[in-house]
């Protein structure tokens, strides 16, 4: 099957999303003086967010670098225009308003494309840098630049190229110059129309271009992991796989469905709709859990990353070998992604684990608000807590007894306070096994947090969510929380407001695992027997 288009001003991304491959002619608009790859930079944009991996040829007779930089200025986007907005300190803002005239002058004798291409990729050394330009400037006796003005220097240098003005993106960007790039769901290469120099030259055949492009994603060497979840997003898009349970529901399923939904008041109608939602897809996952098919699929493309593979030792037979051979392990997935073997030193191993079991225990999205299972921080005393509070009593609007009604909008709840042990992570990684700690990312920082803040009873604090039926929490926000506390001096009870933002949420197993640490500590409070050594 083949499409050609020679409109792409009106063409809707949804349109060739699924293509298997798009060849798309870089100048589009040859009658635009200015940018006459508005429409092809704005395609390739939309693709990139299009949850549908595709694979672009961009075909053109430009300069391959130009162009190179081109796309992966759009894709990365910029910064508003304005250096006030830029700076969070209106000091550095007076700073650059002064002194940028005589920073520039000395930053076009340092700057070079190679630096404009790390920035893009996110592969330059920011404090080198602007180590070279406060060297540069303390020579001439200049006012010297803090971190901050030098990326502002780098942003308005890569903005030229950013034909489209397109903003900041949270794409990471990956490539080699006038090759290749890859950054969300698009994969760009890079074909020239033409090929030789002189007489020699003639146009690029077909077959050159195809070969262009196994040579490009040999180059980029996708992960194991994006194999298998591209993979994985085939079988999704198979009909066959994907909805045929689905559609086999009859008659009154389907009206008790939509009944379901129907059911509740219009302010619940969505969280009713989630729960359908969640069937529907539980069903999906269900046959794609079992598919024979995918499981192989990923079984043999696991024993492949590696051509020397560690043969497998049990735990049973010898210990040690067996802690040996997981460490090997390591290294061959660590090749996956090229990590030198110099870098798989006992931190990378754990950060590894750390990876591991996050995966098993967080999920993937936050909530919109604290339910069971939410760890949330303390913003202000940078303490983490775990919501442990029942889930049906989590659900904004969702009345469960006289104490919720009473309090309605707010919602009285249980934490417990976790203790920040990361300091100690690679010893509780040895442990994780017992489940007092759960590893979780903040930030990008990978942290270790103990259920346990004293040697062996959980600290649970009861709190009021304010607003918890009628505000949601927006994404990077706060819900406040209030707590009764004792004033020291008074020692009367006093409202202590937190400010609590979501971190993670814990996959349903695990969170249920620690409801029942608040009844395994209540069942033995004040009953404990008595031991001691009478030897």
């Amino acid at each position: 099957m083949c499409d050609v288009e020679d409109r792409t001003d009106s063409l809707d991304k949804d349109k060739v999303r699924k293509s298997d491959l798009i060849v798309l002619d870089y100048y589009l608009k040859t009658d635009v003086q200015n940018n006459p790859a508005e429409y092809s930079l704005r395609l390739i944009d939309e693709l990139s967010e299009s949850k549908h991996m595709n694979i672009v040829v961009v075909y053109t007779k430009e300069n391959l670098d130009d162009v190179w930089f081109e796309v992966a200025a759009t894709l990365r986007g910029n910064h508003d225009n304005n250096a006030e907005a830029f700076y969070s300190e209106p000091s550095l803002n007076r700073e650059w308003q002064t002194n940028h005239a005589e920073w520039k002058e000395e930053w076009q004798l340092i700057v070079s494309k190679d630096i404009h291409e790390q920035f893009l990729k996110s592969e330059h050394v920011i404090e080198q840098l602007t180590e070279d330009l406060r060297n540069a400037c303390n020579d001439q006796n200049y006012e010297l630049p803090n971190v901050e003005h030098v990326e502002w220097l780098l942003e308005q240098d890569i903005r030229p190229y950013n034909k489209n003005n397109c903003p900041i993106s949270s794409f990471e960007i990956h490539g080699k110059r006038q090759k290749w790039l890859q950054a969300g769901d698009v994969f760009v290469v890079f074909c020239s129309k033409d090929t030789g120099e002189g007489e020699q030259k003639r146009d690029t055949t077909p077959e050159e271009v195809w070969e262009l492009i196994q040579e490009t994603l040999i180059d980029w060497y996708p992960s194991f992991y994006r194999v298998v979840t591209s993979e994985l997003q085939n079988q999704v898009e198979d009909a066959n796989l994907s909805m045929e349970k689905v559609l086999a529901a009859g008659d009154t399923e389907q009206i008790a469905a939509l009944w379901g939904v129907l059911r509740v008041e219009d302010s619940q109608r969505e969280q009713a709709s989630k729960e359908l939602l969640n069937n529907l897809l539980n069903d999906v996952v269900d046959k794609i859990q079992n598919s024979s098919e995918l499981l192989r699929f990923i079984k043999e493309t696991a024993n492949c990353v590696d051509e020397n593979l560690p043969q497998y030792t049990s735990p049973d037979t010898n210990q040690g070998k067996y802690g040996q051979y997981l460490k090997d392990i390591v290294k061959s997935a660590g090749k996956n992604l090229k990590v030198p073997i110099e870098n798989v030193t006992d931190e990378f191993r754990g950060d590894v684990l750390h990876a591991f079991n996050e995966q098993l225990s967080i999920e993937k999205e936050l909530p919109d608000h604290i339910s069971t299972g939410a760890v949330l921080k303390d913003i202000d005393d940078n303490v983490y807590y775990l919501c442990i509070a029942p889930s049906c009593n989590t659900v904004p609007k969702q009345m469960t007894g006289e104490i919720t009604k009473r309090m309605k909008p707010h919602r009285p709840m249980r934490f417990i306070r976790l203790a920040d042990v990361t300091n100690k992570k690679l010893d509780h990684l040895r442990k994780a096994h017992r489940s007092h700690v759960i590893f979780l990312s903040d930030e990008g920082t990978r942290l270790a947090l103990n259920v346990y803040e004293s040697d062996d009873s959980p600290t649970i604090e009861q709190g009021v969510v304010v607003s918890h039926d009628d505000e949601y929490i927006a994404l990077g926000k706060s819900k406040d929380v209030q707590f009764l506390v004792t004033n020291p001096e008074t020692l009367a009870l006093e409202v202590a407001t937190r400010k609590f933002k979501l971190v993670a949420k814990l996959r349903p197993a695990f969170a249920s695992r620690y409801q029942n640490y608040q009844i395994q500590y209540e069942a033995r409070i004040g009953v404990d027997l008595v031991s001691a050594n009478m030897k």
